[in-house]
């Protein structure tokens, strides 16, 4: 079955049609894209973000589809945090506790996603008994409430169906694991607007 993936930037969008292969672990079978510049401010960069994605999903022919939505970096804070091994109702609480001291805004007007990415490494010195428990390193990310409406609402309004939605970085790695299935390790590099850009933004 196609996926469809959705990137809004402050300047751009980019709608990513990727059809997989129908062998597990071979890569897709085909990766469409197509992107389109964002012009104006306020009210009229709305508009024109609604736009720009009917262009992309027109070009690709998949209007009417679900995207799954890369959440801009900027809009969230995101942290890796080591927890104890305990129950996931425990690490919710635990992850809601960090988070109130990380997050420079209130815990009400925020969604908060987390998942662990394995055994957090044994301290220095510290005993080896495999009865003792290392603890979880976890990720998590906040982002406000509002910021994830206002996306869904853009995509609506765009003639898209809102599906997941996803820290860009976390969406981007997991393109990379569709990308590459076979991949054992990888390096994920971050490239920012150009300089001129970005003093123009």
């Amino acid at each position: 079955m196609s996926k469809l993936g959705l990137d809004v930037g402050r300047r751009y969008v980019k709608l990513v049609k990727l059809v997989p292969s129908r062998k597990a672990g071979e890569p897709p079978q085909s990766i469409r894209a197509a992107e389109r510049e964002i012009k104006g401010e306020g009210d009229a960069a709305r508009a024109a973000t609604v736009e720009a994605i009917r262009e992309c999903a027109r070009e690709l022919d998949v209007s009417g589809w679900e995207a799954a939505i890369a959440v801009p970096r900027a809009e969230a804070v995101v942290k890796t945090v080591v927890l104890p091994a305990v129950s996931v109702e425990e690490r919710a609480s635990l992850i809601r506790f960090q988070a109130a001291k990380d997050v420079p805004f209130e815990l009400a007007d925020v969604v908060l996603a987390s998942g662990v990415v394995g055994e957090a490494p044994r301290p220095e010195g510290a005993p080896k008994d495999e009865g003792v428990p290392v603890g979880l390193e976890v990720n998590y990310a906040a982002v406000r409430t509002h910021v994830l409406d206002e996306l869904r609402s853009i995509v609506t309004s765009a003639g898209l169906r809102p599906g997941a939605l996803e820290i860009s970085t976390q969406a981007a790695a997991r393109a990379a694991r569709l990308l590459a299935p076979d991949a054992t390790d990888a390096v994920l590099v971050l490239l920012g607007a150009p300089r001129d850009r970005q003093s123009s933004s």
